[in-house]
């Protein structure tokens, strides 16, 4: 049934592209997605049974539009050249692009999408119904709100087998290098291969516009001394979208072409670099008071998650075409030392922190201990100081009787219980005007010293 069906939603899309393709760019807005074949096409496969797609079915249905929506297109032609097509900011211009540009002798077209928040259903209706994507990518890659992604779960054995793949990418900000300073995204990519077997179509989605200082010369091995070095590059901060056109210049376009892997892995070290860094801050950071290393865990599942990917060179369909190329699986297998590596050290710091954590605490629980004792030594000297004053007053406390001549036991009690309670009103006032004019007593204090610094 379920090949029936594939086949059937597959002409349907082919019979309704081109009347959808002819209308829908020209009445259709970002913001408000006219509902077309790939939708459709969605819809029928929720009503036959795939009710994972349901989630997805109604996001398309929603008003959404993309902010800061660009979408950078770059082809490898056959005579092993690259072609830069004008960038794209909208739905529209999307379909156009996509249904008026032949592939001629091109042999990879990569889509770079970058966006703040939520993709628009208009992309999502125009990349699905021209490349007859995989329903299960957007679903892998949209969020319902800002940290939640839509609810989608497929085993590892399914991951492995599916064209696209999801790696979770991560941003430290200007100078602070730690989690708490840091964005953490995805990056998307679904890989197509072409009818005849010798080029492929790629879609990547970033959900981020952060921006780094990271040139991407410093990934690739310096020219030696006294030889030509390569004109300055423009300085400033770019996306990662920015970033990995400014790679293709040290790709091999002829392995690019055969390998998904090799062309990205620019992406893969840039993303390597930045968890480096995170993770680096955070071995630093284990003494500090008050860290806590349970963000770690999170950290790590992350990091295991990109491991595998490593190791099994992307999806299944990528190893195939990388298992004949030596250069290929060099750095496969750099990349997977890299990750290991990481996953190894944040395991370690997980297990130093908690250790850290644990000593620290029981520091802290020791110096509690200590404090009560002083305290409670205080309070028995305080309590002894009113007594004191009073006996030294009042003379011999052994003299003090209830004979006419000296005076009573009682007025001893009451004079000792009278002084308790003034030096405890002493204590509470001079309490709450020091927190109270703390900061003007400091601004007055400062004022003088300023003052007299002068003179």
């Amino acid at each position: 049934m379920a090949t029936s069906l594939e086949a059937h939603t597959s002409t349907y899309i082919q019979k309704h592209d081109a009347s959808a393709a002819a209308t829908n760019f020209t009445t259709a807005t970002a913001s408000h997605p006219v509902r077309g074949s790939y939708h459709d096409y969605i819809g029928l496969l929720c009503r036959a049974g795939w009710d994972n797609l349901k989630e997805l079915d109604t996001y398309m249905s929603q008003d959404i539009a993309s902010e800061d929506l660009v979408i950078s297109t770059i082809d490898i032609m056959a005579n092993r050249s690259t072609r830069r097509w004008p960038d794209i900011h909208n739905d529209i211009e999307l379909k156009r692009q996509l249904y008026e540009n032949t592939r001629d002798d091109t042999q990879v077209r990569l889509y770079l999408v970058e966006q703040r928040g939520l993709l628009a259903p208009g992309i999502i209706e125009a990349f699905g119904s021209s490349l007859c994507l995989d329903p299960r990518f957007f679903m892998s890659a949209l969020r319902k709100g800002e940290n939640t992604r839509l609810e989608h779960v497929l085993s590892p054995s399914q991951q492995y087998r599916l064209p696209f793949l999801s790696i979770p990418f991560s941003i430290p900000k200007k100078l602070v290098r730690d989690l708490k300073n840091s964005e953490f995204f995805g990056m998307f990519m679904h890989v197509q291969r072409n009818a005849t077997g010798d080029g492929w179509t790629g879609v990547l989605l970033f959900d981020s516009h952060s921006k780094f200082t990271l040139s991407p010369r410093s990934l690739i091995i310096p020219p030696p001394f006294k030889s030509n070095i390569p004109p300055v590059p423009p300085h400033g901060p770019r996306t990662c979208r920015e970033f990995y056109l400014e790679t293709f210049p040290f790709l091999d376009l002829d392995l690019s072409i055969k390998s998904p892997f090799y062309a990205i892995q620019y992406l893969l070290r840039l993303n390597y670099i930045c968890w480096n860094m995170i993770v680096t801050s955070a071995a630093f950071d284990l003494t500090k008071p008050g860290y806590t290393s349970d963000p770690m865990l999170w950290v790590s599942e992350s990091l295991k998650k990109i491991l595998i990917i490593m190791q099994k060179g992307g999806r299944l369909g990528w190893v195939e075409e990388v298992g004949g190329q030596k250069l290929a699986m060099e750095i496969m297998k750099d990349l997977e030392e890299d990750f290991q590596h990481l996953v190894n050290l944040t395991d370690s710091v997980w297990r130093n922190g908690d250790r850290m954590a644990t000593i620290r605490e029981q520091k802290e629980k020791a110096r509690q201990k200590a404090r009560r004792t002083t305290h409670l030594s205080a309070y028995f000297t305080y309590l002894l100081v009113p007594v004191t004053i009073i006996s030294s007053l009042y003379g011999n406390v052994s003299q003090i009787g209830d004979n006419g001549r000296n005076p009573g036991i009682w007025q001893f009690l009451v004079a000792v219980t009278v002084l308790n309670i003034a030096m405890v009103l002493v204590v509470v006032i001079f309490d709450l005007v020091h927190k109270r004019y703390r900061k003007r007593f400091l601004h007055y204090r400062y004022r003088l010293l300023q003052f007299l610094h002068l003179k």
